[in-house]
């Protein structure tokens, strides 16, 4: 199924889409949700570790990924990187999901909540696998 596989946005795309959900589902459970990217010489660097951080806060990791349609289905892949890296997450204790939007078209992520999720967890992977697939 990998091969017939195509895709009509990209993961910043599914980002716009995913990111503002999984913070209102955190809401649910923490008081202050942050969303941010990491980037080590910015959010990373040593003038954000100097700013003034609450004691006792969460971190985890979310992989935005692209609905892919593979004849009638609708699938996501996850590749060997974000695998590793999720794995290497899971090490120092960064919980790690994976979101896709189900949708069929751009268009359709105008009316639709619908999303997959997923915890990925440690986890040796080969190549790319397919972690979710459903009909159209």
């Amino acid at each position: 199924m990998c091969a017939d596989m195509s895709s009509f946005m990209s993961e910043h795309t599914a980002e716009f889409y995913l990111v503002p959900r999984l913070c209102d589902i955190l809401r649910t459970r923490f008081s202050h949700v942050l969303p941010f990217f990491f980037w080590s010489t910015r959010e990373g660097n040593s003038t954000a570790a100097r700013t003034d951080m609450p004691d006792g806060f969460n971190v985890c990791a979310l992989f935005a990924r692209r609905p892919k349609i593979a004849g009638e289905q609708l699938a996501m892949t996850i590749n060997r990187e974000v695998h590793q890296t999720a794995s290497a997450l899971s090490m120092i204790d960064i919980p790690t999901f994976a979101g896709v939007p189900l949708v069929r078209s751009l268009w359709d992520m105008r009316h639709t909540n619908e999303i997959a999720w997923f915890h990925l967890q440690a986890a040796e992977a080969i190549g790319d696998s397919v972690a979710f697939s459903r009909p159209l």
